[in-house]
This record gives structure tokens, C-alpha cells and sequence, in this order.
């Protein structure tokens, strides 16, 4: 199998290398600001030689939604991951507890980018319903 995002023209399986994004859903009470959701982080790697492997790994979200400035400002702990990933990877890569701010940016038909309010990168895209907003990172890849 080879990474979803690594160069189509070549058969990345050969490779040593990982891919991964990751996917959020939030949900609040505009009056109220309360917010709850998820964040889960999949990774695919073939760093040991023996195939592709998945790991994934949630983040339970809870915080504030700031209709004015469309911010949120949010809490996460990580709560579940996957039975194929390796306690040493998730202790580098996954704080049990993290927090941060997003800015969402409006788009046409209820499209949205989502930032990093500290320093304006693209966290990734996503859709805007009353209530609730989705997104979704760009597929990352590392070849070693």
C-alpha cells in the first residue's frame, strides 16, 4: 500500500515514511459559547519494514465559541487511540493534555478555513453548519 499523498508516479511502499492528517468536529451554543467534539490524528507508516500500519489517536475537545471574533478557545485530552499504535510514538507525538485557539475564517456556501489563532497557519478546511463546525488537515508525508 502506498502513502495516499506521496508522489502517484511512484510506488512509495518502498519507501521507509509516514502520512498523516487529522480530522475535527465541534459542536457549540452560540448563545452560550459552550463547545464540545473530537480531533482524531491518523498516521500510516512502514517504518519498520514489515507493511503499512495505522495508528490513530482522539483528542476529546471541550471550551469556549466567540461569535464576534469566531474564535475557540479549547481544551483537549487525549482519550483513545488506536490498538496498533506503539505507546512510544504516542508519548512523542500526542500530549495527554493540550490547549489552543482556532480562528475560522468564512467562505461561500458554508465553507471555511480554519487557523491556528496564535499565528494565522492554515489548520485546514472544512464546513460550517449552524452549531457545528468540521475540518479536515492536508495529508501530510515524510519519506526517511
Amino acid at each position: 500500500m502506498a502513502f495516499r499523498n506521496c508522489d502517484p508516479n511512484q510506488d512509495s511502499s518502498v519507501f521507509r515514511g509516514s502520512s498523516r492528517y487529522f480530522i475535527g468536529e465541534l459542536e457549540f451554543n452560540e448563545s452560550t459559547g459552550q463547545t464540545i467534539g473530537t480531533e482524531t490524528h491518523y498516521n500510516y507508516s512502514n517504518l519498520d519494514g514489515s507493511g503499512v500500519s495505522e495508528c490513530h489517536v482522539t483528542y476529546d475537545i471541550s471550551g469556549f465559541y466567540e461569535a464576534a471574533s469566531a474564535l475557540f478557545l479549547l481544551d483537549a485530552r487525549r482519550s483513545s487511540q488506536s490498538a496498533g499504535c506503539e505507546q512510544a510514538f504516542i508519548d512523542a507525538n500526542y500530549p495527554e493534555f493540550t490547549s489552543y485557539t482556532l480562528q475560522v475564517s468564512f467562505k461561500s456556501g458554508g465553507n471555511v478555513e480554519v487557523l491556528r489563532a496564535d499565528s494565522g497557519e492554515t489548520v485546514g478546511v472544512g464546513t460550517w453548519y449552524e452549531g457545528s463546525v468540521s475540518y479536515k488537515t492536508q495529508e501530510t508525508c515524510e519519506l526517511y
